[in-house]
Formats: C-alpha cells, sequence, structure tokens
C-alpha cells in the first residue's frame, strides 16, 4: 500500500448548476438547429399567387404586413379594410366565373 486512503471533507454529489447551465445551452442549440432546417425545406406559400398557382382557387383574404417601428395604428386599419374589400370583389369574381363555366 502507498498511502491511506483519505476521507474526504465533503459527500461528493452531481454539480446541479453546471449540469442544468450545460442543458439549456444544448436545448437552445438543438431547437435553433430544428428552426432553421425546417425553414430552410421551404415547404410552405410565401405568397398569395404561390398559393393561387398551386391550388386553382383565389385566396380570399391575406393579413397584412404591419411596420415595426412608427406603425400608424389608422393606417394599419385602412389596409386590413382595403384588403378585405378587395378579397370579397375576387370571391364574387371567382363565384360569377364559376357559376359560368358550371352554366355552359
Amino acid at each position: 500500500m502507498l498511502s491511506h486512503a483519505v476521507v474526504p471533507l465533503r459527500p461528493s454529489t452531481p454539480r446541479r448548476m453546471l449540469i442544468l447551465a450545460m442543458s439549456a445551452v444544448f436545448g437552445l442549440l438543438a431547437s435553433l438547429a430544428i428552426v432553421l432546417g425546417r425553414e430552410m425545406q421551404g415547404d410552405g406559400f410565401r405568397t398569395a399567387r404561390e398559393l393561387e398557382a398551386a391550388t386553382g382557387h383565389p385566396v380570399l383574404a391575406q393579413i397584412p404586413e404591419m411596420p415595426l417601428k412608427g406603425a400608424n395604428v389608422g393606417e394599419c386599419h385602412e389596409l386590413c379594410v382595403s384588403g378585405l374589400a378587395h378579397a370579397g370583389f375576387r370571391y364574387s369574381h371567382a363565384l360569377k366565373r364559376s357559376s359560368n363555366i358550371m352554366a355552359k
């Protein structure tokens, strides 16, 4: 025997804070990789025209993009109302077109 065993000053335990911090970092990295991977797939529709081309049906309404800085609430409301009115016109035009096709 080279030396006698030394009694530790405190019991050995897992380093909880280190494990928690490393788990949080790895979790954030994994979720970021998943989000970026799904975004890179590009299997969705970016514009109304893409959706119309793929389905053959008119887009009835869409949510307009709102500016982040200096947004004017009245202006955003005006955009929403005009967008819905335009969508209603397109829908009525599509109904007329489909009824003309069915009548033939």
